[in-house]
């Protein structure tokens, strides 16, 4: 059956009309991709981790040596700004603390061509069911461990540790006059934190990509003494 003239030009009217409501939704939907897409790259390049720390030693002996009782006390506080629009979670944080070995470095001739580093502390600490939440425009500090905020390393709690980095902080005292603080102390975190709300449940050719969009990794290394 043909449609007369006045019905025609109505169906395509509705047609022309309906193409303008997709077309409007389609700009309007990539105008909002688009806003949401700055507001996460923004977000990754603004937001900033970082820590404070500080190592205190008990139970020295009279000049300063390291005994089998000495206490070696650490404390981290992490902090996250978030400058950006997007509310972030920090997940987990890596810590190492390492101590420049002078011991072995003198045992095995190495004269200054090459260093050593001795390790005393590898953590990871994980931050789950909102513990981690930083909103937009703050700028949140964290105690690592969460309770107490403090670790403690002594003959009893890692014998094999204790004992070298006791060796290790003698011979410095002696041969080279530092101080147990004096030696090189160096601290290195790694931060990994997400962008809440982004889906990450993605598959195919750019799920990669797509996975990582939230992902934002962050670093830093603090090196105290090093001699005088």
């Amino acid at each position: 059956m043909r449609l007369d003239a006045e019905r025609l030009r109505k169906l395509r009217r509705s047609l022309w009309a309906l193409l303008a409501v997709v077309t409007l939704i389609s700009v309007a939907a990539s105008i909002i991709t688009a806003i949401n897409y700055t507001d996460i790259v923004y977000t990754k390049l603004a937001v900033d981790a970082g820590a404070s720390m500080n190592v205190s030693a008990s139970g020295l002996g009279p000049t300063g040596e390291v005994l089998n009782t000495t206490v070696f006390t650490l404390g981290v506080t992490v902090y996250v700004d978030d400058p950006g629009s997007r509310q972030v979670e920090l997940q987990v944080i890596t810590y190492r603390l390492t101590v420049r070995d002078y011991l072995y470095e003198d045992q095995m001739g190495a004269n200054g061509s090459w260093v050593s580093y001795f390790s005393v502390v590898v953590k990871n600490q994980s931050y789950g069911q909102g513990a981690g939440l930083v909103n937009p425009g703050e700028n949140r500090s964290f105690q690592v461990p969460p309770t107490g905020g403090r670790w403690t390393l002594d003959a009893d709690s890692n014998p094999s540790t204790f004992t070298g980095l006791k060796n290790i902080l003698n011979y410095a005292h002696i041969h080279k006059g530092y101080a147990w603080n004096e030696s090189e102390w160096d601290h290195t975190f790694i931060f990994a934190l997400i962008l809440t709300g982004i889906p990450m449940d993605y598959s195919g050719p750019s799920s990669g990509y797509l996975i990582e969009l939230p992902v934002v990794r962050r670093s830093q290394t603090i090196v105290l003494g090093g001699g005088r």
